[in-house]
């Protein structure tokens, strides 16, 4: 583990462009497309078909001023008890308002999961992404006597993870589970927890697993369609065999081709394909712009991948580090759940497609993630001539 060095200087005035500005061109290109797949829907169902563009417009200002005021904010304060443990309790306390009637927003596909604040709604459990990841990163560094053994040295980390993620089940959101302990897990192995004691946590959990499968039987055949959908691939198989969603998708993405139809040109959104404008916006996007469409859009995605982990090595703090390598991981496995459950490479989950899927939640998430990412780039350094110096 790296020696952490938490007095460093920075130019508050240095800008990541290139963060800036793929964060830019992913998040215009995202309000293109939600336009683009949602005006149908919003014309039938709601006598506007600017309906869902407009609230993503307004998500997107909102959220880029939001980045801004976090960029500006000295990730170390994160660390920072004071700040940290009022916030998580805030969280916690919108989680469990999920489940007051009273103060709960409508049911979504049988979840309750929002907050309804004005003419918009809140989900928690997208702000619990980038909370527990900023808690993990601060749990991981803060001083012990006792930092070795599966209780200490593992156990001990995930105590809160694990309480916030119980509400986050009980909603339920499996997706949003899986995607925080998933990470989770990364950031203690990297911290160098031994692989086995992830081991003995995963086979702890499996009788929870079952449990839940058997109180919520649709999740259990969910699974069991996407198995037997795995036979399918590679295969002269009746479409059949696939989910409803992921047929439909798939036939979205075989008919865009290499070009594409053409932005807003697009019909399975019309009359087939679900949720075109939020999980499943990755199949409108490769019917109406083709494989140069979605190449485009996994370019970028990769490019600010590439640069979070590069931010990760960069910075001398420890706490900066395991922050900037959970965030940057945390963006990187929701593109790889959506994108596969779009391929019907999963099993069908609610996890959106980042900057792209309509959603306030989850692309404020999204945008107070990449906020935090700047801030830190400016305490990198970088090797220049065999010497070091400060960004």
């Amino acid at each position: 583990m790296r020696v952490d060095q938490r007095r460093q200087s920075a130019n508050p005035s240095r800008i990541d462009w290139v963060l800036l500005a793929t964060t830019l061109l992913l998040v215009s290109f995202g309000v293109v497309m939600v336009l683009s797949s949602s005006a149908y829907f919003a014309a039938k169902h709601v006598n506007d078909k600017y309906f869902f563009f407009s609230r993503q417009l307004i998500f997107a200002i909102v959220g880029f001023v939001v980045m801004y005021g976090v960029s500006k904010f000295n990730f170390e304060n994160y660390r920072n008890r004071k700040f940290l443990y009022p916030v998580l309790g805030l969280l916690v306390l919108m989680l469990i308002m999920v489940f007051i009637p009273q103060a709960a927003g409508e049911a979504v596909l049988g979840a309750k999961r929002s907050l309804p604040l004005g003419p918009f709604h809140l989900q928690p459990s997208e702000l619990a992404k980038p909370l527990v990841i900023m808690y993990l990163a601060f749990s991981l560094t803060k001083e012990r006597e006792r930092k070795d053994g599966f209780v200490f040295g593992f156990l001990i980390h995930l105590v809160l993870p694990m309480f916030i993620l119980v509400l986050i089940v009980l909603e339920p959101d499996f997706g949003t589970f899986f995607l925080i302990f998933t990470v989770s897990i990364f950031m203690l192995i990297v911290a160098g927890s031994p692989i086995k004691y992830p081991l003995i946590a995963v086979v702890a959990l499996t009788p929870a697993v079952i449990a839940l499968f058997y109180l919520h039987p649709h999740t259990l055949k969910r699974l069991g369609m996407w198995m037997n959908q795995l036979l399918f691939i590679g295969s002269n198989a009746d479409y059949n065999l696939l989910t409803y969603q992921v047929r439909e998708s798939l036939i979205s993405f075989g008919s865009g081709g290499f070009w594409g139809l053409g932005l807003a040109e697009g019909t399975l959104k019309m009359f087939f394909l679900p949720q075109a404008h939020s999980d499943f916006i990755l199949a409108t996007l490769g019917q109406e712009l083709g494989f140069i469409g979605t190449g485009l859009y996994f370019l970028l995605f990769g490019v600010l991948v590439v640069r979070g982990y590069q931010i990760a090595l960069r910075v001398p703090s420890t706490f900066g580090c395991f922050l900037a390598f959970g965030l940057t991981s945390l963006l990187l496995l929701q593109f790889m759940i959506n994108s596969g459950v779009v391929m019907g490479i999963l099993p069908p989950k609610g996890i959106a497609l980042p900057m792209i899927s309509y959603g306030g939640s989850s692309l404020f998430a999204t945008l107070i993630s990449i906020g935090i990412l700047m801030n830190i780039s400016k305490y990198t350094v970088v090797s220049d001539n065999g010497k070091r110096r400060r960004r």
